[in-house]
């Protein structure tokens, strides 16, 4: 009896310490999947960091763009990778690139993060035709200032929580945009009650429909209609993501087979980024491409 207890309690132990070992390494695992795989260096002693495959960025296979720009105060890193966006390089094939920044400025940093972009097409086998900027709060802002500076960079763009208007934008251009807000982020009203976003990030709705000639300048917006967002959608949907609803506005321009604008509003949500807004801003961007005459294509 003693030897078979001694033999159960020995089971047990191996077991146990099998488990501890088996998380170490999986925790291990991740976090190694998690880091960046290389880094570079623009000016000002500021760090890019890079996200991908290693074989793909060592290789000569074009890889589509993607600039992520946090928000104001916040880790680079740590919100790429909050955001879906280090998972999502790695499953489709995408150059990331998450630099440090003057994450208080938006336009006065316009010159630097395209210079960003070019080293790193320098460096990897970036396809130029598919270059996006996107990020959260004042990294979505920036997004919409390096459209409004270098729409011929850009096959589109994608913000996360905030933004500012288009200022003196390079006309003869479009530009592909998508938005995404919480229900609880910022929300203000109109003179009748009705929920809207922020005004600030009302101004650059407008602006990026007119820039885009999705309205006109007589066009009203009506926030008793379309809560939040004051333009009806053309397409409207909601999909549960993680026990949250996320309610996806979609606005067609003509002559294109997908949505050119893309809104989507998240239930409840504050200012702070979510897992799964890689997935939707992939699936929206990836079907814009700039030729190298600056026109905008869809891809396949």
């Amino acid at each position: 009896m003693k030897k078979t207890l001694i033999l159960l309690i020995s089971i047990i132990g191996l077991s146990f310490a099998f488990i501890v070992i088996r998380n170490m390494t999986s925790q291990r695992e991740n976090s190694a999947s998690n880091a960046e795989v290389t880094s570079y260096q623009v000016s000002d002693n500021k760090t890019i960091y890079v996200y991908g495959k290693e074989s793909l960025l060592e290789g000569n296979k074009k890889l589509p763009l993607v600039l992520f720009l946090n928000g104001t105060g916040r880790n680079p890193r740590q919100q790429a990778l909050e955001s879906g966006w280090v998972a999502k390089a790695r499953e489709e094939n995408i150059i990331l690139i998450v630099p440090e920044y003057n994450d208080y400025a938006t336009y006065s940093e316009v010159d630097y993060l395209v210079s960003v972009i070019e080293q790193a097409e320098q460096l990897f086998p970036v396809d130029t035709s598919r270059i996006y900027s996107l990020g959260f709060s004042n990294g979505g802002a920036i997004s919409v200032a390096l459209a409004a500076r270098y729409p011929e960079l850009l096959a589109g763009i994608a913000a996360y929580g905030w933004q500012v208007s288009l200022e003196e934008p390079k006309m003869g251009y479009q530009i592909p945009f998508q938005v995404t807000q919480g229900t609880n982020e910022a929300t203000e009203y109109d003179n009748v009650g009705n929920p809207m976003v922020r005004s600030d990030t009302a101004d650059s709705i407008r602006s990026l429909l007119l820039y885009n000639n999705m309205i006109t300048n007589s066009t009203q917006v009506d926030y008793a209609s379309t809560p939040y967002w004051g333009y009806e959608a053309d397409e409207q949907f909601s999909q549960t993501v993680n026990h949250t609803t996320w309610t996806i506005s979609n606005y067609f321009k003509d002559d294109y087979a997908y949505p050119f604008a893309q809104f989507i509003l998240i239930e409840g949500a504050d200012h702070r980024v979510h897992r799964s807004e890689a997935d939707y801003s992939w699936d929206f961007l990836n079907h814009f491409m700039r030729q190298e005459d600056a026109s905008l294509e869809e891809s396949s």
